[in-house]
């Protein structure tokens, strides 16, 4: 179980960071279809996307390190917080603006 929940995190974070990677060579799309709101410049949809990526990838190499034994349980504990205050940073940072009427 162990395995596929750090498949699954692992991917889940590529598949975001690849996304704010794209936007970011590409100046990708800069709205959000199913809710209409939008970033106003690439650089921040950029940001929202690699830092969203970041935590899940964060948390999967963390799991990683921890059955491997790299990571011993005290450190293990503060390097637990840094998937959430990645994601935190990005939603509150870099977070889509509604659209205006």
């Amino acid at each position: 179980m162990d395995i596929v929940l750090m498949a699954v995190s692992l991917a889940l974070g590529l598949g975001f960071v690849g996304r704010g990677l794209w936007v970011l060579a590409r100046g990708g799309p800069l709205v959000l279809r199913s809710t209409g709101r939008f970033w106003p410049t690439p650089g921040r949809a950029a940001a929202f996307w690699l830092l969203i990526g970041s935590g899940p990838l964060v948390g999967g190499l963390l799991r990683a390190g921890g059955q491997a034994g790299l990571i011993g349980l005290g450190v293990a504990f503060w390097l637990g917080w840094l998937p959430l205050a990645l994601c935190a940073i990005g939603v509150i940072g870099f977070r889509p603006h509604p659209s205006t009427p």
